[in-house]
């Protein structure tokens, strides 16, 4: 929520902010439509907000982040349109205009470690998942990996190609092989240091015979 006027709409537009709450006695610039209202706060439906994965066919590259944010911010790209990257895609075959159907992005699994989508492009683009971009993602285009592009400064893109298309994003950071990898070593050095004792204590028993 906020005094009326404060929010920045086309950039909570890509953040998919769905819903904005203010206090009864303030309003909105935008003529959203009211969903709730009690005796406190107001509850706005914001019917521009962006879904969480879509597609867009052009791009423009920006490697500087505080340049790209400043951008973003500014207006002048229009998201559901253009995609920022902080370097240069690479792409097989090349774009063309953006074809008069954005095509179709199904969400068939998503929860916080995973998400697997069915992409359906008219046309050679990317795909733009606004979810953060983070090491430990990793992405699968038809079973084979293809590379995370840094998107809108924040978030995660990947070239798709015409057609229909299967998506897998996983999360495997680092870290949790690293714990596999410890806890792993410290089994086999328990299982190792219990025989070694066994046997120890079996020499031990002969010695008292």
């Amino acid at each position: 929520g906020g005094a009326e006027g404060d929010f920045d709409y086309p950039l909570l537009d890509f953040l998919n902010v769905k819903y904005f709450l203010t206090f009864k006695e303030q309003g909105l610039v935008k003529n959203f439509p009211l969903a709730v209202e009690d005796e406190n706060y107001k509850l706005y439906l914001n019917p521009n907000f962006f879904p969480r994965a879509f597609l867009v066919y052009d791009y423009t590259v920006i490697p500087d982040g505080k340049t790209a944010l400043s951008k973003l911010k500014s207006g002048q790209i229009t998201l559901d349109k253009t995609v920022v990257f902080e370097e240069e895609p690479l792409i097989n075959g090349k774009l063309i205009q953006r074809p008069s159907e954005s095509g179709q992005v199904i969400f068939e699994r998503y929860n916080a470690n995973e998400a697997l989508i069915t992409a359906q492009a008219p046309e050679n683009g990317f795909l733009v998942f606004s979810d953060n971009h983070y090491p430990g993602w990793e992405a699968f285009l038809d079973g084979k990996r293809t590379k995370i592009l840094r998107a809108n400064y924040s978030f995660r893109g990947i070239v798709i190609p015409k057609g229909e298309h299967r998506v897998h994003f996983v999360y495997r950071p680092r870290s949790f092989f690293l714990g596999l990898l410890v806890s792993g070593t410290f089994l086999v050095l328990m299982v190792l240091l219990g025989f070694a004792l066994w046997q120890k204590r079996k020499a031990d028993s002969k010695l008292l015979v």
